[in-house]
C-alpha cells in the first residue's frame, strides 16, 4: 500500500510538472535564449545506464551542463536554483496541498504555515533529505544586471531516470533566458536507456521485411503476367515497410552517434512511415469492400471516398509524428494546443476507419467468409 501511494505521489508530481513547463528527453540540447518565466521551471528528463548495467558500450555515462542565465529584470537581485537527481528523490521535492495540488515553490502562505523554510525557494522535504548533495542542489545568485554561469558534469553511478531542474521561484528575479548546451551520454551513445531497444528492434524488423519482400517477389515475378492490381499494391506496401524500418534505423543510429536530430531525415522517415500506414489502411478498406475478392474494381464514388480519407489521414498522421519527434528531442517551441489539435483529428479518423471496416465487411455475401478471415488476421496490423 505504501508503495502504491509513493507511485501515486510521483504520478501527481509529474502531472503538475507537465502543466507548469515543457520537458525534453535529450542527447545534446542547444539553448538559445530559451525563457523561464517568473516562478517557473524548465527541466530535462533522461533514462540512464550505469556503466556496468548497459548492454554494450564502455563510455563513462555522465550529464554535462554548460549554461548561462540572463536576467531580464535589472532593478533587483535574485537567484535561480539547480537540482540534479534520481527519480527516487522526486517525491521529496515539492509539497502536496489541498485537493492533491502540488506546490514546487515555497510561497509566503506555505512558509507561514511551517510547510517550508523560506518563500521564493524550492520546497524540499528536509525531514527525508538530510544532505542537499543527494539532490545536487545549487543556488546561483544574481548581483544587479550581471549574468550567472553554471558549468557542471555529473557522473552516473546508478541506472534509472534522472532529472535536471532549473527552478525560478523568486518573483523578484523575473523572467530568465538560458543560453548554452546540455549533454547526456550513456555507455553506448546519446540514446537514453529506454530507447536503446529501438536499435536491435529496427535491425531485426528491417531484416524480416527484406526476407518477406524477397519471398514475395520470387513468385510475383514468376507469375507477374497473371498478377492482379491488388497484389501489386501488396508489393508496394511491403517495400514501404522495408524503407520505413531502414530509415528509422538510420535515424536512431545517427542520433545515438551525434546526439542531434537531422530534420531532413526526420521528415523523410515520417513521410515514408505515414505513407506506409495510410496505404495499409486504404488497402484493408478496399479488401473489405470486396476489391480483389468479390469484385475486380470499386465504384468511382468509393474510390473518391478512399482517396479523400487517405489524404486527410496522411496529413494529420504526418503532422502528429513530426510534432512528437520535435517535441521529444529538440527545443522547438511547440504550442500544446497544436499537439492537441493534431492528435484529436487522428483519433477521430482512426475511429472512422475501424467503424468503416466493420460496416463494409458485411456489404457482400459473396466472399464474405474470406473477408471475415482476412479482417480477423489483418486487424491487429493496423
Amino acid at each position: 500500500m505504501m508503495q502504491m501511494r509513493g507511485v501515486a505521489r510521483r504520478v501527481l508530481l509529474l502531472a503538475f510538472l507537465s502543466t507548469l513547463c515543457t520537458f525534453v528527453h535529450c542527447g545534446i540540447l542547444d539553448y538559445n535564449e530559451v525563457p523561464i518565466p517568473a516562478v517557473g521551471l524548465r527541466y530535462e528528463r533522461t533514462s540512464m545506464y550505469a556503466l556496468g548495467d548497459a548492454p554494450i558500450g564502455s563510455i563513462h555515462p555522465h550529464a554535462t551542463f554548460d549554461l548561462t542565465f540572463l536576467k531580464n529584470t535589472k532593478a533587483t537581485a535574485g537567484h535561480v536554483e539547480i537540482l540534479f537527481f534520481h527519480i527516487k528523490e522526486l517525491k521529496n521535492i515539492g509539497y502536496r496541498g489541498p485537493a492533491y495540488r502540488r506546490y514546487l515553490c515555497c510561497t509566503p502562505e506555505l512558509e507561514k504555515a511551517g510547510t517550508c523554510h523560506k518563500s521564493g525557494t524550492v520546497v524540499i522535504n528536509t525531514a527525508v533529505v538530510k544532505d542537499p548533495n543527494i539532490l545536487n542542489y545549487q543556488r546561483l545568485e544574481f548581483q544587479g544586471d550581471t549574468n550567472v554561469t553554471f558549468s557542471k558534469q555529473y557522473n552516473i553511478t546508478e541506472s534509472g531516470l534522472y532529472y535536471f531542474f532549473v527552478v525560478n521561484c523568486d518573483e523578484a528575479t523575473g523572467t530568465l533566458d538560458i543560453d548554452g548546451t546540455t549533454l547526456w551520454i550513456n555507455p553506448y551513445g546519446y540514446l537514453e536507456a529506454s530507447e536503446f531497444g529501438f536499435i536491435p528492434f529496427y535491425i531485426v524488423l528491417t531484416f524480416l521485411f527484406a526476407i518477406l519482400l524477397v519471398v514475395w517477389l520470387i513468385p510475383f515475378y514468376r507469375y507477374h503476367e497473371q498478377s492482379a492490381t491488388f497484389q501489386r499494391f501488396i508489393t508496394g506496401i511491403i517495400a514501404l515497410g522495408l524503407a520505413e524500418s531502414a530509415l528509422s534505423l538510420a535515424e536512431v543510429l545517427h542520433y545515438n552517434a551525434n546526439g542531434h536530430l537531422v530534420l531532413p531525415l526526420v521528415v523523410v522517415t515520417g513521410t515514408v512511415d505515414t505513407l506506409w500506414r495510410t496505404s495499409g489502411r486504404l488497402l484493408l478498406l478496399a479488401v473489405c469492400m470486396g476489391y480483389g475478392i468479390s469484385r475486380r474494381g470499386l465504384h468511382k464514388a468509393l474510390i473518391v471516398a478512399l482517396v479523400v480519407f487517405g489524404v486527410i489521414y496522411y496529413f494529420f498522421s504526418f503532422l502528429a509524428e513530426l510534432i512528437d519527434d520535435l517535441q521529444d528531442k529538440t527545443l522547438y517551441p511547440i504550442n500544446p494546443a497544436l499537439v492537441f489539435f493534431s492528435l484529436m483529428p487522428l483519433i477521430v479518423l482512426d475511429s472512422i476507419f475501424f467503424a468503416w471496416v466493420l460496416q463494409v465487411s458485411t456489404w457482400h455475401k459473396k466472399g464474405y467468409s474470406l473477408l471475415r478471415i482476412l479482417y480477423r488476421y489483418l486487424w491487429p496490423c493496423f
